[in-house]
């Protein structure tokens, strides 16, 4: 397997896992009842680094 093949696997791999694009994360991170709203909003962009980064590598 080369490098550029490992690279593309694993982007789609990313890409997949965390829904890119859909925007169905925000429909469930706007549905909670929190009373730090900017909070939430920070958990939520943490979502995609863990879910990319952390899980997928």
């Amino acid at each position: 397997m080369t490098v550029a093949r490992a690279i593309r696997y694993g982007l789609a791999r990313g890409a997949y896992s965390n829904e890119a694009g859909t925007g169905t994360a925000a429909v469930f991170h706007a549905t909670a009842q929190t009373s730090e709203p900017v909070r939430q909003g920070l958990i939520a962009s943490l979502d995609v680094f863990i879910d990319t980064i952390v899980i997928c590598s």
